[in-house]
């Protein structure tokens, strides 16, 4: 495993005082990068300086990343990408689990999607109301129907 955290997600990044300008320009935060380098440790130290705005979204769609599309969160992006770890340390820092992309997909959608088992369940255990038979508005699908097809069990599930 790699060294984790703050200082060493910066120095892999090589992030400046550019890139804290560029991000509000894109909104592609540190945050962001922590969550797509799977880094609680480094969202925990965010936190605790309590510059970061954890619900921060994307300005724009970063095409050559699947899934972070506008709007997109650092919540979205532990969802889709990171282990869920990562997803619990941007909740206890307050990241918003309502918060859906430009296209109105939320972080389980995405999840579901991506058929990351680990994140779907953990976030059903610390969401147990979840609406799980909303229909998704653009492919007319529910996160229950996705797991099926995606999900790591898919071969017992069909």
């Amino acid at each position: 495993e790699q060294p984790k955290g703050l200082a060493v997600l910066r120095r892999t990044l090589g992030w400046n005082e550019k890139d804290d300008q560029d991000c509000i320009k894109t909104g592609f935060s540190l945050a962001h990068f922590a969550a797509l380098s799977n880094d609680p440790q480094a969202i925990r130290e965010l936190a605790l300086e309590g510059k970061t705005n954890f619900n921060q979204s994307l300005k724009i769609n970063a095409f050559h990343l699947a899934y972070m599309v506008q709007d997109a969160t650092p919540l979205i992006a532990a969802m889709v990408y990171a282990d869920f770890p990562t997803v619990e340390a941007l909740l206890e820092a307050k990241a918003d689990p309502y918060q859906r992309n430009a296209n109105a997909m939320d972080c389980l959608f995405l999840a579901s999607c991506r058929g990351r088992t680990e994140n779907v369940v953990g976030w059903l255990q610390r969401f147990p109301e979840w609406d799980v038979e909303r229909n998704d508005k653009l492919l007319g699908i529910n996160p229950c129907c996705l797991n099926a097809l995606t999900g790591v069990n898919k071969a017992a599930i069909l």
